[in-house]
């Protein structure tokens, strides 16, 4: 299977046009983004790594290293929205929703990759100038995509945590990929906090998403440097 097809739902995580917000985030929708004065905010992608310590027992985690992405890497992350080139969205203003834009050539990721009764991603990313994040997007609560005899599936909003001054996103994806005579199902989870322009945290997995969703909590304090 492709890679970007493993990778699907971004988180980048990534990131995604999905739900849930900073301020009253505990339902699908997405909520006003915060207009507080972050101009002496400080942001450290390299502190993502104490969230090793934040899994329950059963899970084995490595260190995703700081790494500044190439075009392939950013490629790589981007999931099936880059390997696909004839991958279509319904409403087709939602084509962002796959991709952070946080995740691009000259940006930097660091993360953690926890395995035991799922696969676990936390990643935080950050670039020059990142813009708007489609996850943000209105109009995006359920999304068809598909590429003609390749793929083809559903994204949707689900709840998000609340976390103060943030913005924050989430998203159930669910994609049949077809390869030659075999279907491979891909059903993922996926939490985004954009934290600012150029700064964001990603979460993804395969189920329990209140799992998922203290795990982009406890990311975000990291990177911010706080308690959660």
């Amino acid at each position: 299977m492709p890679r970007g097809a493993t990778v699907v739902i971004t988180v980048a995580l990534t990131a995604a046009a999905t739900a849930g917000c900073g301020s009253g985030g505990h339902d699908a929708t997405p909520g006003p983004a915060d207009t507080g004065d972050t101009s002496d905010t400080s942001y450290d992608i390299t502190r993502i790594g104490t969230v090793a310590d934040a899994f329950p027992p059963g899970f084995a985690v490595t260190e995703i290293p700081l790494t500044t992405l190439t075009e392939e890497q950013a490629a790589g992350l981007g999931g099936i929205s880059d390997t696909l080139s004839s991958l279509t969205f319904d409403p087709p203003e939602c084509n962002g929703m796959l991709k952070s834009p946080h995740v691009v050539a000259g940006g930097r990721t660091q993360g953690v990759l926890a395995e035991g009764p799922q696969e676990i991603t936390v990643m935080a990313a950050e670039s020059a100038d990142a813009g708007a994040d489609a996850a943000l997007r209105t109009g995006c609560d359920h999304v068809t995509i598909r590429s003609p005899g390749l793929a083809e599936g559903t994204i949707d909003r689900i709840p998000s945590p609340d976390i103060d001054g943030v913005t924050t996103a989430g998203l159930r994806s669910h994609l049949d990929v077809t390869l030659g005579e075999h279907t491979q199902t891909l059903d993922r989870i996926a939490f985004l906090a954009p934290l600012d322009e150029r700064t964001a945290v990603m979460v993804l997995g395969a189920a329990d998403p209140a799992l998922l969703s203290d795990l982009l909590v406890q990311g975000v304090a990291a990177v911010r440097g706080a308690t959660p």
